[in-house]
């Protein structure tokens, strides 16, 4: 955890506290602002935070740097994990590509940001892929063998 904490955010003070908003640049925000990356404002029927990636919000945007969206995923994670019922009962992910695509991730980003949720203290008890892409069908096929 603090591997990466420091690899992302320098050995300065955050390393001995929670990441704050401010300590993100501008570039750091945009997938937050953007929507592309979220905590859903309700729980699963079981209790567990949702969290949501929607890469179809970068419609029409530069994909983000790999270390920009790293670090607004860490503040995400860190930050739904300060509640205590998250402690308790986890985290879920929704990916949700239906609609109108964006540019699509490239598989060495999808790695990286997984390697930041194993980083992570908390429990991620469901992975969804929901996509409407036939052709996305092998990756997330694939994904299921790095991810569990």
């Amino acid at each position: 955890h603090f591997e990466k904490k420091e690899m992302l955010f320098g050995d300065g003070e955050v390393l001995g506290r929670d990441v704050r908003l401010s300590d993100l640049s501008q570039q750091d925000l945009e997938p937050l602002q953007s929507g592309a990356l979220q905590v859903l404002p309700t729980r699963d029927i079981t209790g567990r935070s949702v969290l949501a990636w929607m890469p179809g919000n970068w419609i029409g945007r530069e994909f983000p740097n790999r270390r920009s969206a790293q670090r607004g995923f860490y503040y995400i994670v860190t930050t739904a994990a300060q509640e205590e019922e998250t402690q308790k009962k986890g985290f879920i992910i929704v990916i949700y590509n239906v609609g109108p695509k964006g540019k699509s991730p490239p598989l060495d980003f999808i790695k990286k940001m997984h390697s930041i949720r194993l980083a992570m203290p908390h429990k991620m008890y469901g992975f969804h892929f929901c996509f409407d892409d036939k052709s996305l069908r092998p990756l997330v096929s694939g994904l299921r063998f790095f991810l569990d």
